[in-house]
């Protein structure tokens, strides 16, 4: 466990999630602020689930890489599986994946560029989800009117398939928002591979479809659609 965090407590009699309203505990790694966010949906876990559990929402560290790997893969075979190329999904180990995530950690890397990692972690031990962003890619958007209007891109956000569905990636979203409308910012890009059947997730959150670009996957050859938010202050109201 590191850095700064949020906590949410599952009720187990309704499954509705609240914020613990104590300060947040405060690690070494980061200096990033994270803040509490009020919740207003209710949320039906599965009956395995009736004793209480904690979500925390904290800045990723280096010590989260395999974790980090295994969601990626995880959550990627689980999405695309039977829509895409199979070299598309075993072109990465864990372990190659987890050293790609770790150079990320290293001095004068993404991280120390401001971009931000996040993760989701249950019962303060298990990372179950995380969300990257930062100014957007530009050799990444071949328009360069969506460049213009979208400073600001999410690179990705993965959820392991045993809680997707449940408001993790919600949760980690509006931190994301967060983060960045202490810059400034207002405007956020997301793009999404045209097999991906998570594309609706986006729309019910609000994002508006930009239109789409050509993207070469592994030599797999389709495209991808670009979404974006206009007004990112309501993000971080949607929990």
């Amino acid at each position: 466990m590191c850095g700064h965090y949020l906590q949410w407590q599952t009720l187990p009699e309704i499954g509705a999630e609240i914020p613990n309203h104590s300060q947040p505990k405060i690690g070494h790694k980061t200096e990033v602020t994270a803040f509490y966010i009020s919740l207003s949906a209710i949320e039906s876990p599965p009956t395995s689930w009736c004793k209480m559990r904690e979500i925390q929402i904290r800045p990723a560290c280096i010590e989260d890489c395999s974790a980090l790997a295994r969601i990626v893969i995880d959550a990627t075979q689980h999405a695309f599986e039977g829509k895409v190329p199979d070299d598309c999904l075993n072109s990465l180990t864990p372990e190659e994946s987890a050293r790609n995530w770790a150079r990320n950690f290293e001095p004068g890397e993404s991280l120390d560029q401001g971009v931000y990692l996040f993760v989701a972690e249950v019962d303060q031990k298990e990372v179950i989800g995380l969300a990257m962003a930062g100014a957007t890619r530009k050799h990444h958007v071949s328009a360069p009117d969506i460049l213009e209007q979208f400073p600001h891109e999410l690179f990705t956000i993965q959820i392991d398939p045993t809680w997707q569905g449940k408001g993790v990636g919600r949760r980690l979203i509006s931190q994301v928002a967060d983060s960045l409308l202490l810059e400034g910012a207002t405007r956020l890009l997301v793009k999404m591979h045209l097999d991906n059947p998570n594309q609706g997730f986006y729309e019910r959150l609000g994002a508006t479809r930009l239109g789409s670009q050509p993207h070469d996957w592994d030599g797999y050859v389709s495209e991808e659609i670009l979404f974006g938010w206009h007004d990112i202050r309501k993000l971080s109201m949607i929990v």
